[in-house]
C-alpha cells in the first residue's frame, strides 16, 4: 500500500554518527505523499501530506489519519483550518469556500464533516447567519440579516430572528424589512409569529407600511397567505385609521363571515363576504 523512505536514518546507519531527524517520507501508492513525524510506519505527530490531486493538509495525524489541529487546503482554493477527528472535521473550525460557491465562509462548531453545533455562516451575497446548525444547514435558534443600499440613494435591511429547522424558518420568529430613504419613500415590512418550512404559518402577526399606508393584520396564516380567523386594520399617515375588518380569510381576502368597520368604529357591512367582496348576511 505505500512505501516508507528513510533517508536521514540510512545515513545515521551508514556513517555512524548521531543526528537529530524528525522529518520523514511516506510515498502511498494513490501518488499521495507525506512527510513529517513518523511512527510505527504510519504518520504520527506534526507533518504536511500532499495527494494526487493536489490537496494539501498541515497538521497533526494520529495513525495516518488527520488528529488535532491542522489545514486542509483544496486545488480550487477552498481551505479549512482547525479541529479533526479521524479524518474529519470535528471541533471548532473554519472554511474559506472558493469565489463561484453559495458561502464564502463558516466558522463555529463541526462533527464528523458536518456543520453542528453554534456558528456563522456567511453567503456569497452578503447576508450572514449566526446561530446554531445541524447537519450543515441552520437549525435551532438564530439569526440571519443582510443590508445593501438600493443605488438611489436608499438603504435595505433585512433581519429574521427566531427558530430554524433544516435550513428554514420553522417555529416563532421575526422577519423585519427595512426599506429607507430613496424618493420612494420607503417603509417597513414586518412579521412576527410562526413559520412553517420557511413560510407564515400559524398565529402571527404583521405590519406593512408603504408611502403613507399602514397595513396591520393580526391572526392565523397558510402558506404565507391570511387564512382563517383574523383582524385587518387600514391606516393612512401611520396614525390615523381608516377601516378595520374582523373576521374569517382565505388566500389574502375576506371570506366567510365578517365585519367591515369604517374610521369611526361604525359597521358598514356585516355578514359574508367572498373574494374580499360582500355578498350579503
Amino acid at each position: 500500500m505505500k512505501k516508507i523512505i528513510l533517508s536521514c536514518a540510512i545515513f545515521t546507519l551508514l556513517c555512524g554518527l548521531t543526528i537529530a531527524c524528525k522529518d520523514e517520507t511516506l510515498t502511498y501508492s494513490d501518488g499521495s505523499k507525506y512527510v513529517g513525524q513518523i511512527k510505527d510506519g504510519k504518520a504520527n505527530g506534526k507533518g504536511t501530506k500532499i495527494w494526487a490531486n493536489a490537496r494539501k493538509y498541515t497538521g497533526q495525524w494520529k495513525d495516518d489519519k488527520r488528529n488535532g489541529k491542522g489545514t486542509l487546503i483544496w486545488p480550487d482554493g477552498e481551505k479549512y483550518e482547525g479541529q479533526w477527528k479521524d479524518d474529519k472535521r470535528h471541533g471548532t473550525g473554519t472554511l474559506f469556500w472558493s469565489p463561484d460557491k453559495e458561502y464564502v465562509k463558516y466558522a463555529g462548531q463541526w462533527e464528523e464533516d458536518k456543520r453542528t453545533g453554534k456558528g456563522t455562516l456567511t453567503y456569497a451575497d452578503g447576508s450572514e447567519y449566526t446561530g446554531q446548525l445541524k447537519d450543515s444547514k441552520p437549525h435551532g435558534e438564530g439569526t440571519i440579516s443582510y443590508s445593501y443600499e438600493s443605488g438611489r440613494g436608499g438603504y435595505h435591511h433585512w433581519s429574521y430572528t427566531g427558530q430554524w429547522k433544516d435550513g428554514k424558518y420553522n417555529g416563532q420568529g421575526k422577519f423585519v424589512n427595512e426599506h429607507l430613504g430613496d424618493e420612494s419613500g420607503g417603509g417597513t415590512y414586518e412579521y412576527e409569529g410562526q413559520w412553517k418550512e420557511g413560510k407564515k404559518h400559524g398565529e402571527g402577526r404583521l405590519c406593512d407600511g408603504n408611502e403613507g399606508w399602514d397595513i396591520e393584520y393580526t391572526g392565523q396564516f397558510k402558506d404565507d397567505e391570511f387564512n382563517g380567523r383574523g383582524t385587518e386594520v387600514w391606516y393612512k399617515g401611520h396614525l390615523c385609521l381608516e377601516r378595520k375588518y374582523v373576521g374569517q380569510f382565505k388566500d389574502d381576502k375576506y371570506n366567510g363571515q365578517g365585519t367591515l368597520y369604517d374610521s369611526n368604529g361604525k359597521v358598514l357591512q356585516k355578514g359574508t363576504f367572498k373574494d374580499g367582496k360582500y355578498t350579503g348576511k
